[in-house]
């Protein structure tokens, strides 16, 4: 099953019918080759397993970070086999992280409908993420060269601190660099590897597309705070403020406070009251 938007007819000159559509179609088949691996990859000798893991990718996504990992792999010259490896693996690791993720906030919705840890139950979710993460370290293994399982393990690393940081100033107002901490790490990591082809890209770009990566990654989650904050939730799939009812002061947040003080204290006595 491929989960690549589709090409839709469109006017001369009109606006694409999708975001992004020729980003999309210029690595579509790669992107199918993707989602081939994810659903080879993805499951188990368990029919839980299937369950779980198509519970998420069954409802969409993206695949931003597959797809910035194919377009820097083609500018790179990296060959096909390697780049849909890595590229999904990127979209792995991205599912496990939500998996977990989803465990930790007690998400009730994800992409509009219940969460899996809702459906499946928390042991379940926690289980299949470290699957999918092993699954991903074996794909990567596979590689003759060593530098994309070196660099995931130390990106993963980093996703936990990011989320383990932000755990620990549940119910506080974090410091402007605590806030670009949390970001760079929960979720910049990740696209930094996707950009840099697991350090698959030849040194001279390496840091050039990692640097790219991780200010991408750093605007997509502070687009994804503001619509916590004020998106439609039947486009978002999640429900208005659930990072603040969760104690996180994001980086929207943060900078908000800064500029008005009332709405600091505002916060702070709900966060209180909320917790007697």
């Amino acid at each position: 099953m491929v989960l690549v938007p589709p090409l839709e007819p469109r006017p001369r000159r009109a606006a694409p019918a999708v975001p992004l559509q020729g980003v999309w179609d210029s690595v579509r088949e790669d992107l199918e080759a993707v989602e081939a691996i994810l659903h080879a990859e993805s499951g188990g000798p368990l029919p839980v397993m299937e369950l779980v893991a198509g519970h998420l990718t069954g409802a969409g996504g993206k695949r931003l970070r597959p797809t910035l990992c194919l377009l820097a792999a083609r500018l790179a010259g990296i060959p096909a086999g390697p780049r849909r490896t890595v590229a999904a693996v990127s979209e792995m690791i991205h599912t496990a992280s939500l998996l977990h993720d989803d465990v930790v906030d007690e998400a009730p919705t994800r992409r509009g409908r219940p969460s899996a840890p809702r459906v499946f139950g928390n042991a379940s979710c926690v289980l299949m993420g470290d699957s999918l993460m092993a699954r991903s370290l074996t794909l990567l293994a596979a590689l003759p060269d060593p530098g994309p399982l070196v660099s995931l393990a130390r990106c993963v690393r980093r996703m936990a601190v990011g989320e383990l940081t932000q755990l620990s100033l549940a119910g506080r107002e974090p410091s402007l660099a605590a806030c670009l901490r949390v970001v760079e790490g929960k979720t910049a990591a990740l696209f930094a590897w996707s950009a840099a082809v697991g350090e698959l890209a030849p040194p001279p770009l390496r840091g050039p597309l990692a640097r790219f990566g991780r200010r991408l990654g750093v605007a997509f989650q502070i687009a994804d705070d503001l619509l916590d904050l004020c998106g439609d939730p039947a486009q978002t799939g999640k429900r208005i403020g659930a990072d603040l009812a969760g104690g996180k002061i994001t980086l929207p947040v943060h900078l908000a406070c800064r500029a008005a003080p009332e709405l600091r204290s505002a916060i702070a006595e709900w966060l209180e009251a909320r917790d007697e």
